[in-house]
């Protein structure tokens, strides 16, 4: 599977519209099947409703991997078939 990742560790190029927050139409550049966030550092892109929805949360009991939700979120490139069966 094709990773893009938001900090730019694997994904360099990222880092650039990350500082711009200019996040969105780097992921519409993208184009994403899912994508995975703690929404609390991306709240330009949790607020996007129109472009991600949400299909399932994690809830984390301390805040030990950085913020207490990671979301996963469907966009509007998710082809079918690309959500694990384990995600509702």
């Amino acid at each position: 599977r094709f990773i893009v990742d938001t900090e730019g560790l694997v994904t360099p190029e990222a880092i650039h519209p990350k500082r711009m927050r200019r996040f969105v139409p780097f992921l519409e550049s993208q184009r994403p099947d899912l994508l995975v966030i703690f929404p609390e550092w991306y709240p330009e892109i949790a607020a996007r409703t129109d472009l991600f929805h949400e299909i399932y949360r994690v809830h984390a009991h301390q805040d030990s991997a950085g913020a207490p939700h990671l979301v996963i979120y469907r966009t509007p490139w998710t082809r079918t078939g690309a959500v694990p069966r384990f995600v509702p």
